[in-house]
């Protein structure tokens, strides 16, 4: 089964939620998605903005972090540049880039925000050429 973005946002915020059946259910709905190829990029954006660590998914979802470990060492943080390094090499779709993208530049408006910087100002448009 193939993911959306609009899916891909809904599992990170089921993630997210102080809720533990929710957290629950993500991990049951990203194991149901077949995350070959292309797709496999929403799975680095799930991963990467979940904010879970790969220790969590290897307990809670072991086929998936399996999956993870393929194009990752997990010795060292899975950060935003390294995220991006691996979305970019291999060939992730462009929509799933773009996402990774946009909610790491969604996060630096937030975080120069609670820095106190005036974020009001500010406006990032993100096209990805081919």
């Amino acid at each position: 089964m193939k993911i959306t973005r609009q899916e891909a946002d809904n599992i990170i915020n089921m993630f997210l939620s102080p809720d533990a059946d929710n957290g629950h259910l993500a991990y049951k709905a990203v194991e149901a998605f077949d995350f070959k190829d292309a797709d496999f990029g929403w799975l680095l954006y799930i991963f990467k903005y979940s904010r879970l660590t790969y220790s969590e998914w290897k307990s809670n979802a072991p086929e998936v972090a399996k999956e993870l470990s393929k194009y990752y060492d997990f010795d060292s943080p899975f950060t935003y540049a390294k995220g991006l390094s691996v979305l970019i090499s291999m060939k992730a779709d462009k929509e799933s880039v773009t996402a990774f993208l946009e909610r790491h530049v969604a996060e630096l408006v937030q975080m120069l925000d609670n820095m106190g910087y005036p974020t009001k100002n500010l406006d990032f448009n993100l096209t990805l050429k081919k």
